[in-house]
């Protein structure tokens, strides 16, 4: 259905740009041809959320262009048809192996609606798999919806759901891909490594930084390098695959716990912290690991999660009053993201300090029943508390030091507190190198890598 141009609550373009488009009778919605300054373009009229003297086409490509209505010539475009992907019928090849995909929503099952602009996660999995049918030849495909929305709407119940999908069905395939807004994907990847401790098989979370219907979308090649690697290599465990750089040569595979979105909209903006990537891997199957150890353990899913816990960054001025509120409300745990080497202002050294003793104050309080741990707003690098007085202060109130980023901390203190109500088995967990989490050696190479 297209929108029509009568009234200013239908788009906000300026009489004058009304007046153009009307004579043609255009709609938002319409393709339409606009040539100016002998430069044609043609695309999608759009509604406008800026300049009202500005004529938005969203073009081919995917991106916005604007044209003000001076000297333009504008004509109607024919709309093409729209063709429904067809529904893929796979036969299986008992020489491949299988993967399950596993659909969450994001940019990389998304396409842009073109009456309002927005983003939808609006296609199936069908869809997903016929927009990149070379999937079909490098392994079977099978793939299910388990949710459908943007990873800002993820709560950690779905993270649960998710791992006992996975726990439930992972025998039966050689791998799994979960597609995942990219939002958040290092929080789930950081939550199943924790739930799905030594699972067998891969489980390879995928995102994309542009949806599936622009010509710059990182959706295909993620998902086959994502596939490259399930089926040419003998990782098991959690890891997330996307871009290793703005061109498309290769993807990297970073740790499930050691991974983070470093850039909201390039295409490479997924980093390893602190140590390396696991692997390089091709479109074309080929597959270059770093140093890696096969887990040999027994798979245990140990899925739980307390969402009482909060993620609270330091700054200057923090009152002892935005870390006190969480215990009222009965927060069992609290990741402060740390100044420098896992620092806060608890140092009263003149009268415009004197309230820093409150915070001190109240982290001894808090720390009496519950866990307050200490990580960095350096995201690489190991966090110091021995280092200068303060840290040594922190930990004598009971503030405990991990290395690990935020997110990650974050994610292993609900999960250590949805396992166990007893505090110092709590506390014993927490600095327990469960999964690799604790960084023990930082890679030099791996800085801004």
């Amino acid at each position: 259905m297209s929108v029509g141009i009568k009234g200013d609550d239908i788009m906000d373009y300026s009489p004058a740009v009304k007046k153009i488009l009307a004579k043609e009778k255009i709609e938002v919605g319409n393709r339409l041809s606009v040539e100016k300054g002998g430069k044609i373009s043609e695309g999608v009229l759009m509604p406008n959320t800026g300049d009202p003297n500005v004529l938005v086409v969203k073009l081919d490509n995917g991106y916005n262009v604007g044209l003000t209505p001076e000297g333009i010539k504008i004509k109607k475009l024919a709309q093409p048809k729209r063709v429904l992907p067809k529904k893929m019928k796979y036969e299986r090849d008992e020489s491949k192996k299988t993967i399950l995909i596993l659909h969450t929503g994001g940019t990389i099952a998304s396409r842009i609606d073109y009456e309002t602009g927005a983003v939808n996660t609006s296609i199936t999995p069908e869809d997903l798999i016929a927009s990149v049918p070379e999937l079909a030849a490098i392994a079977n495909i099978r793939a299910e919806i388990v949710f459908q929305m943007f990873s800002e709407d993820l709560e950690p119940d779905h993270w649960m759901l998710l791992a006992k999908k996975i726990a439930q069905d992972y025998e039966r395939y050689d791998g799994i891909i979960v597609t995942h807004g990219t939002d958040t994907i290092h929080y789930t990847s950081a939550a199943l490594s924790f739930m799905l401790q030594n699972i067998p098989k891969p489980v390879i979370l995928v995102g994309s930084q542009r949806s599936s219907d622009r010509g710059s979308s990182d959706a295909a090649m993620n998902l086959l390098c994502a596939a490259q690697f399930i089926v040419n290599s003998n990782f098991a465990g959690v890891a997330v695959c996307m871009h290793a750089n703005m061109d498309d040569d290769y993807c990297y595979v970073h740790s499930g716990l050691h991974v983070r979105k470093m850039h909201t909209s390039r295409r490479d903006s997924f980093r390893s912290i602190d140590v390396m990537p696991i692997a390089k891997v091709s479109t074309s199957g080929t597959v270059e690991m770093s140093e890696y150890k096969k887990p040999s353990g027994e798979f245990k899913p140990l899925i739980a999660f307390e969402k009482k816990v909060a993620l609270v960054k330091v700054h200057p001025g923090f009152n002892h009053r935005e870390l006190e509120s969480y215990g009222k409300i009965g927060y069992r745990g609290i990741v402060l993201e740390g100044t420098g080497l896992g620092h806060a202002p608890i140092n009263a050294v003149d009268k415009l300090t004197k309230h820093h003793a409150l915070l001190l104050s109240v982290i001894k309080k808090m720390t009496k029943k519950g866990i307050i741990a200490m990580t960095s707003q350096c995201l690489y690098g190991k966090v110091g508390m021995n280092v200068y007085s303060t840290g040594r202060v922190l930990q004598e109130a009971g503030v405990i030091p991990v290395q690990m980023t935020p997110e990650a901390a974050f994610v292993k203190l609900g999960w250590v507190l949805g396992q166990t109500k007893n505090l110092e088995v709590a506390k014993n967990l927490m600095v327990e190198n469960i999964m690799g989490e604790q960084i023990e050696r930082i890679d030099p190479k791996a800085f801004l890598f």
